[in-house]
């Protein structure tokens, strides 16, 4: 069929989903954030409809899209219009190949996006991760890659440690005056991925009580810290939930989270 087609913006009001949608099953799954990424950027693809003799449009491709803006209370939508009836078989094809063709993006793509956004935009990691609708955590480790020295960026690129440690390694070699001391946290991130936290912990303790003494010399002592035991924890499926968010919105292992709170409630109780 020849195709003659035209952009115009349409009531909402005025659409009726066609029965060719290739989607049927789970539709609005993720609409919410769906939503949140169109209040924020636009539309950028518009829905695909075509005209029909009593005047209202039927919708071949965008029902998700169609959902999340009236989630946002448009009473409009921009569209392209087919002014032919397709045939059902092209309808569906059309539908099927704007779900199926779809490619995700590569990792250093979505890491270029998020920099964009949170460098240029001045973009929080909350309003990132909304927007994009890709997980807070994942925004978060981009944004702490972004901030590590090129030395300790080299560290994660090639795989001798993670994002957390190397901020943490940051973090325990940065001065008053906001300085970080390379080479020291170089020092600090090789031997943090190998530390119980009850060490880290004691290694926390020592950089701020002896700030001045070598990295050597303070991973040395924490590593000497009293015997440790490792238990383990059944949870429910809500606690653990509860306890990943805990970890996710704090920037720490599910690990750290979980002694972080442990040894919370020991001190609160008396018991350390």
């Amino acid at each position: 069929m020849s195709e003659k087609v035209t952009f115009e913006e349409i009531p909402l009001d005025l659409i009726d989903v066609g029965p060719w949608q290739a989607r049927t099953r789970k539709i609005e799954e993720n609409t919410d954030e769906l939503a949140e990424n169109i209040k924020c950027l636009g539309l950028i693809n518009p829905i695909t409809v075509y005209k029909k003799e009593d005047g209202r449009y039927e919708l071949i491709t965008g029902q998700r899209r169609l959902i999340a803006v009236e989630k946002l209370g448009w009473k409009t939508i921009p569209a392209r219009v087919l002014k032919e009836k397709p045939t059902e078989v092209f309808a569906k094809a059309i539908s099927f190949s704007e779900n199926i063709l779809r490619q995700p993006l590569s990792y250093a793509d979505v890491k270029d996006t998020i920099v964009m956004l949170y460098h240029r935009c001045g973009a929080s990691g909350r309003t990132i991760s909304k927007t994009l609708g890709i997980p807070y955590r994942i925004v978060l480790d981009v944004i702490k890659y972004e901030e590590l020295p090129d030395e300790l960026k080299k560290m994660v690129d090639n795989g001798e440690i993670d994002v957390k440690t190397a901020k943490k390694a940051v973090d325990f070699c940065t001065t008053p005056d906001g300085n970080v001391d390379v080479s020291k946290a170089v020092t600090m991130a090789r031997e943090l991925k190998i530390l119980v936290p009850s060490q880290v912990k004691t290694l926390e303790k020592l950089i701020t009580e002896r700030p001045d003494l070598p990295a050597e010399q303070l991973i040395e002592q924490a590593k000497a810290v009293q015997p440790t035991r490792r238990i383990y924890i059944e949870l429910l499926m809500s606690e653990y939930e509860g306890l990943r968010k805990a970890a996710e919105t704090k920037g720490l292992s599910e690990e750290e989270a979980a002694y972080n709170a442990l040894i919370t409630w020991l001190k609160n109780e008396g018991f350390l």
